[in-house]
């Protein structure tokens, strides 16, 4: 059966006591805006033993117009799944209160989103939902298992939320892969308790997806017509897994990734002792690659933290102000996502290298900056130089004049970080 009701503001598919059940139900091309009460648009909602399942909601713009420009939220989620084996395809879903999807209860079992928009893509007026593009969390009676959030051949685009783009809470095996996962208020994909979880040994921890350890990528090659992406993996000994590879035009603030575009997936094999290494080939240009890994009982990690190639940032020019402050305009670093001015004073022209002693952090990656360097003694030089960063190291610090790299900062500002040169870099 398929409902169109584009005036109606909210859609209950539900089972009390066994009565007004609702299952097999096609739901599509319904407009849901606020109804006053603070609820949700679609609920496919949960009851001892006769869960509501096997309905489809389907090409709905769900919290604002089919432009997606209009502020209609729902106080509540965008959609809440307490059912299992649900599908959730091809809708808009934004300006809600709450996350754009929840999936919620042990019922939720097996359900399915895909291709659906959840969120705001960039370029579109500011409509992410209020906490995460999709939350899977504990209900009444326990936790989801065995739901997929996206795949390689029908993701999801999930951008511009405040919270995750997606965050497991609670339940294992949910599989979430092939999306597009960008610009959100938190991490691409968080499990647990918020912010990153760090990866233990053998993965023997225990937690949303069995908090499934992440890739550690350790390299990224560029050639003319390919990028390859290698590094180590480790988990539960003798598990196969599947690695998802994504891109994106630019690195999370967090160090750690989301993916913006889909580049493809290899799988591994872990050995006696949990260990893999990984390794893909993609044809083209792959920005600020990340990974996660997916178990075979569908529990996908984390995005692994985001590599790039770091190189030497170019064309500095520097102003001082009339308060004695410094603006720096540069060409950023190829494959930075901030970047850090050291310096340091003496009395004349240094002959050797210079011993750098303070630093202005986190300055960001967009090509001008302003920094105080302090007092400086008159008469005295002052040599600054402007490096890219990543989340885990630094890149060049330029060449002398005999065309030696200058020497590295060493404990040098809290932002100081070991360098690390790539000699390719797109």
């Amino acid at each position: 059966m398929t409902e169109e009701r584009p005036d109606l503001s909210q859609v209950l598919i539900r089972c009390v006591d066994g009565q007004a059940r609702r299952a097999h139900v096609t739901v599509g091309h319904v407009g849901i805006a606020e109804n006053g009460h603070h609820e949700g648009g679609f609920l496919i909602a949960y009851q001892p033993g006769e869960p509501a399942q096997d309905n489809v909601i389907s090409g709905n713009t769900i919290g604002t117009d089919p432009g997606r420009t209009l502020e209609l939220g729902n106080g509540w989620s965008g959609v809440w799944i307490g059912g299992p084996s649900n599908r959730v395809t091809d809708n808009a879903i934004a300006d809600s209160g709450d996350s754009g999807v929840t999936l919620s209860d042990q019922s939720a079992l097996g359900n399915e989103l895909y291709g659906n928009i959840i969120g705001t893509p960039s370029g579109e007026p500011a409509l992410g939902n209020g906490l995460d593009g999709v939350r899977v969390q504990y209900g009444i009676s326990g936790p989801p298992a065995g739901n997929r959030i996206g795949h390689p051949e029908a993701p999801n685009i999930i951008v511009g939320n405040a919270g995750a783009g997606v965050r497991v809470i609670d339940g294992s095996s949910n599989e979430i892969r092939g999306n597009s996962i960008v610009g959100n208020g938190g991490l691409g994909i968080d499990l647990g308790a918020v912010g990153v979880d760090p990866n233990d040994t053998e993965d023997a921890d225990t937690g949303p997806n069995g908090l499934q350890n992440c890739p550690m990528l350790q390299s990224v090659t560029y050639g003319e017509l390919s990028t390859e992406i290698d590094g180590p993996f480790h988990a539960q000994p003798h598990r196969q897994f599947w690695i998802d590879f994504y891109g994106s035009e630019a690195g999370d603030p967090s160090g750690y990734g989301e993916g913006e575009y889909y580049l493809g997936s290899t799988s591994v094999e872990t050995d006696a002792f949990g260990n893999a290494w990984i390794w893909f080939e993609y044809p083209g240009v792959a920005l600020f690659p990340s990974a996660t890994a997916t178990a075979s009982d569908g529990s996908t990690s984390e995005f692994s933290g985001v590599i790039s190639n770091l190189q030497e940032a170019e064309d500095m020019l520097l102003m001082q102000g009339p308060a004695g402050e410094i603006q720096i305009d540069y060409t950023p670093a190829c494959g930075a996502t901030d970047h850090v001015v050291y310096y340091a004073s003496s009395w004349g022209p240094l002959p050797g290298g210079v011993n750098w002693t303070d630093a202005a952090c986190f300055l960001g990656a967009t090509g001008m900056a302003v920094f105080d360097p302090g007092e400086v003694a008159p008469g005295s030089w002052v040599y600054f130089v402007i490096v890219g960063q990543n989340y885990l190291f630094e890149g060049a610090y330029g060449e002398s004049s005999y065309g030696a790299e200058r020497p590295e900062a060493i404990a040098v500002g809290a932002c100081e970080r070991s360098r690390l040169i790539s000699p390719t870099c797109p």
